[in-house]
C-alpha cells in the first residue's frame, strides 16, 4: 500500500442550529448551553484537523441542514442513508469513488481527540484494512478503512456492544484490524468534568472554544 496515497478525514456531524444536540447533556446544561458547547466541539475539531497533509470533509445530518460556515473548516455535504450503520458505509463508498485511498470517520463527541490519534489511523491503514478506536461505552469514535467494507448495516447501531459486534464481523470477514486507544465520547453530564480535565492537561486545547465554553458552565459541570 502507498503510504503516500490520497487520504481524507470526515467528521460526521450534527448542525448545532437546529433541532437539539446532544441531548442527554441538556439537564445538566439547558437547551442552549447544549448547543452553545457543540459548536465550541465543532470549532476546535475544524481548527485541530484543517490544513493537514489529508482533506477534511464534514458529513452533516441531513435533517439538520448544513453548517454555519464559521463552525467548519473543509467542505460538508450530507448523510446518506436511512441509518447510521447505512450512512456510514455510503461515506466510504463516496470517498473511495472520490478517487481516496484511505478514509478515516471521526465522531463529533470526541473534542478532546488527538491529532496523533488520527495520524495513527491512517499510519495503521498502510498494514490493515479496517482500524477501530473503542469508545468507553462500547461503541467506537473513529473508524478507518482502505477500501470499502460493510461491518456497519448488520450491527445494530447505539448499543454497548456495537464495537465487540464489528471487530467480530471484521475477524469473520478475514480482514486485518488494528485498533486503537480507546476513549471516551461526551455524551452524558458525568463526562463534562472528564473533558475539563483532559482539556486542562494540554497547553492548546485549554485555550480552545470548548475549554472557554465549559468555564462559564463550571457551576455546572463540577
Amino acid at each position: 500500500m502507498d503510504c503516500q496515497s490520497r487520504r481524507l478525514l470526515v467528521i460526521v456531524c450534527r448542525n448545532p442550529d437546529v433541532g437539539n444536540v446532544k441531548t442527554r447533556l441538556i439537564p445538566a446544561l439547558g437547551t442552549d448551553g447544549v448547543r452553545a458547547l457543540y459548536r465550541a466541539f465543532l470549532q476546535d475539531l475544524s481548527g485541530r484537523f484543517a490544513d493537514r497533509e489529508y482533506d477534511l470533509l464534514w458529513a452533516y445530518t441531513p435533517e439538520g441542514g448544513p453548517l454555519a460556515v464559521e463552525l467548519t473548516s473543509g467542505r460538508i455535504y450530507p448523510q446518506e442513508g436511512p441509518d447510521l450503520g447505512r450512512r456510514l458505509l455510503r461515506i466510504f463508498e463516496r470517498s473511495v469513488d472520490k478517487g481516496y485511498d484511505r478514509v478515516v470517520v471521526i465522531s463529533s463527541d470526541v473534542p478532546h481527540l488527538p491529532v496523533e490519534v488520527v495520524e495513527a489511523a491512517f499510519e495503521g491503514l498502510c498494514r490493515c484494512d479496517v482500524v477501530l478506536a473503542p469508545s468507553e461505552d462500547g461503541g467506537y469514535h473513529l473508524v478507518g478503512m482502505r477500501g470499502v467494507y460493510d461491518i456497519f448495516t448488520m450491527v445494530p447501531m447505539s448499543t454497548p456492544a456495537v464495537f465487540e459486534q464489528t471487530r467480530e464481523i471484521i475477524s469473520e470477514r478475514g480482514l486485518c484490524l488494528q485498533i486503537l486507544t480507546a476513549d471516551f465520547d461526551v455524551d452524558v453530564p458525568e463526562d463534562l468534568p472528564r473533558l475539563t480535565d483532559r482539556l486542562a492537561q494540554d497547553a492548546a486545547l485549554s485555550q480552545g472554544h470548548t475549554a472557554r465554553a465549559l468555564d462559564g458552565m463550571q457551576v455546572l459541570t463540577r
